[in-house]
């Protein structure tokens, strides 16, 4: 499975508010809030069209009210931040039965070696913060994870 499809798992893009966090130039889900700390614009208009961040803001401290976001998704950004702290603001801002898909870089690739976050770490995280409702799978050859929250009410 690619990286976009993983992403847009369980998630009714049409009926569910959600935020892509980092998405650079092009959302994954075109109807999320977008989320990075520069307004990039794409300029090659031939790949899905011009997306961007309606919010220029540190993903550490997100603009939304507690439990408003049905979902959160992020692609190659968790590994750049204090992970952490931003992994308890995402789900700070998540619903009751939100859902949080994540893709971050495999550490023990070649491509990247020691670039990205162990899976394990995550969710061992996670699972120590009291979330039971975890799955992963690895992605592209095994180049990065994918992980899968869900916030059960």
């Amino acid at each position: 499975m690619d990286e976009a499809s993983y992403l847009k798992l369980n998630i009714d893009e049409k009926n569910m508010n959600g935020a892509d966090i980092g998405c650079g130039a092009r959302k994954i889900i075109l109807s999320a809030i977008g989320i990075d700390v520069a307004r990039l614009e794409a300029t090659d208009l031939s790949s899905g069209g011009n997306t961007y961040a309606e919010w220029v803001c540190d993903a550490h401290i997100l603009p939304f009210k507690d439990n408003t976001l049905d979902y959160v998704i992020s692609r190659h950004v968790l590994e750049h931040m204090n992970w952490k702290i931003a992994l308890l603001e995402w789900i700070r801002c998540l619903k009751p039965n939100g859902i949080m898909n994540l893709v971050v870089p495999n550490p023990d690739h070649l491509h990247h070696p020691g670039h990205g976050i162990p899976v394990k770490e995550v969710i061992d995280y996670l699972v120590c913060l009291g979330y039971s409702e975890i799955s992963f799978t690895d992605l592209l050859d095994n180049y990065s994870w994918g992980l899968t929250l869900l916030l059960l009410n």
